[in-house]
């Protein structure tokens, strides 16, 4: 926080008391005679003279600024055992405050963005930004340059873990590095800066891209077996007979109603999990797509599936870009475990009544009817089942939609089907292309062997001369 003292010095103290620093405002003239605005920093008022001295010295009409000398060699010594925290009676004009890095970015995500983008591209920006450490966001926004970025982005690369301090992933830094251009776009935009050197930076090359998970068909088969049996979860018998002994009870304590539909509701979700998995392999659905489903999404008559919605922080949004927004075909045999998926939730909510509040008329829920809550399902169900089924760690939720793709360009479906069914937005094509690049190898060589067989087959063919 900037709090103003005499003669335009300005003082600046951050949040955490950690840094405290001394900046004015001058004016000084370039060789082609324009005038431009110049803040100077420093540690101490000693400094900050020297400094603003050597700078109007350069300058082309340093007498133009020779007050503001006089005037801050006069706040020196005014205020030479002043204790630096005290507010001195006169203050310049707020417009003249130039920002440090830090500053900057936490206006930009808390006074700028909010309103103006979605809630999950705040949340992925202000992640980003956290990979700043004080150094570099204690130095003026306007004294940066595009070596010193280059330099940091390096030293992320090497030792940018938070906790561990060990090498972080090209991809986080490009993504640090594309924050950084963003918020200084808007402090061009905001007339705080007038250059972006962000942009002069050259992107790390991606030399430790990871490739994408998903499963085999067999795999995806052992996961779904897996899912459906329920036995991943180690209590599953003794949940069943008590369900069963407090069914047969005539007389029931509040206490046993209270187990038992805590129990009806474990036995919910373990069959919920079985229908989220099947449908994420059947349409590729985004985690949040399929978890902001709601009835009257889905049509029987022409087996689609509507996405209108998607999840995020437990709320409903719109779908992630233009093109998420979409109907997917769904095959009969899924379009009938969906129903079956309706008629079981309409009956556990009759058996548990207020237990079971689903206001927002979500197909899938937590054994509450409330939004799925993704970190406990992963936790306690996803990676659980993942495990029993003898899958690599590696495998996550978005390894099915991975799955979908990759099963349907190897059966030979063309990539623009299947770019639209993943909802790629823009040029959805190229990068469905991209990002399956290897099955589409592997297509190549099949092709090369069918090729290589018609071939074969003609020469079997051709008659003898």
């Amino acid at each position: 926080m900037a709090r103003p003292k005499k003669n335009g010095v300005f003082d600046y103290k951050e949040k955490n008391g950690k840094y405290s620093y001394y900046v004015k405002v001058v004016y000084i003239r370039d060789i082609e005679g324009n005038r431009k605005r110049r803040p100077i920093r420093a540690r101490t008022l000693g400094e900050l003279k020297e400094k603003v001295a050597q700078a109007l010295e350069k300058s082309v009409s340093g007498n133009e600024n020779a007050n503001d000398l006089k005037a801050l060699e006069k706040s020196v010594t005014d205020n030479e055992n002043a204790n630096d925290s005290k507010a001195l009676e006169e203050s310049v004009s707020e417009n003249e405050i130039s920002f440090i890095l830090g500053q900057w970015c936490d206006c930009w995500l808390k006074k700028i963005l909010p309103g103006t983008v979605k809630g999950s591209t705040l949340s992925y920006y202000t992640y980003m930004l956290r990979y700043l450490d004080d150094d570099i966001r204690s130095k003026m926004l306007s004294d940066l340059t595009a070596i010193d970025f280059q330099s940091y982005f390096l030293k992320l690369k090497e030792h940018g873990a938070k906790r561990t301090g060990e090498q972080l992933s090209t991809t986080t830094v490009r993504s640090v590095r594309a924050t950084l251009i963003s918020a200084l776009d808007s402090a061009i935009d905001n007339g705080v800066l007038s250059l972006n050197v962000v942009k002069k930076t050259k992107p790390l090359a991606q030399n430790d891209k990871k490739e994408i998970s998903y499963l085999t068909r067999d795999e995806m088969y052992r996961l779904m077996a897996v899912a459906e049996s329920g036995e991943y979860y180690t209590t599953l018998d003794k949940v069943k007979k008590r369900i069963k002994e407090t069914e047969n009870k005539a007389n029931k304590s509040d206490k046993e109603i209270k187990i038992w539909k805590r129990d009806l509701g474990i036995m919910y979700l373990i069959r919920q999990w079985y229908f989220v998995i099947c449908l994420a392999c059947a349409t590729g659905m985004r985690r949040g797509e399929i978890f902001g489903l709601t009835w009257g999404c889905e049509d029987y008559v022409n087996n689609t599936i509507n996405i209108r919605h998607n999840l995020q922080g437990g709320k409903l949004v719109s779908p992630k870009t233009r093109s998420s927004a979409r109907t997917i075909s769904l095959d009969k045999d899924n379009m009938q475990l969906l129903r079956s998926w309706h008629d079981y939730q309409l009956r556990y909510s009759a058996a548990v009544g207020d237990w079971f509040f689903n206001e927002h008329g979500l197909i899938y829920t937590n054994s509450f009817g409330q939004p799925v809550d993704y970190t406990n399902f992963r936790c306690r169900y996803f990676d659980v089942m993942v495990s029993a089924a003898g899958l690599p760690k590696s495998i996550t939720f978005h390894s099915l939609r991975h799955t979908h793709a990759t099963q349907l360009l190897a059966s030979g479906v063309d990539a623009k089907t299947v770019s639209k069914r993943l909802g790629h937005s823009g040029n959805g094509v190229a990068f469905t292309m991209k990002t399956y690049a290897h099955v589409l190898e592997e297509m190549d060589r099949k092709a090369a062997d069918t090729i290589g067989a018609i071939f074969a087959a003609r020469k079997k063919e051709k008659p003898e001369a």
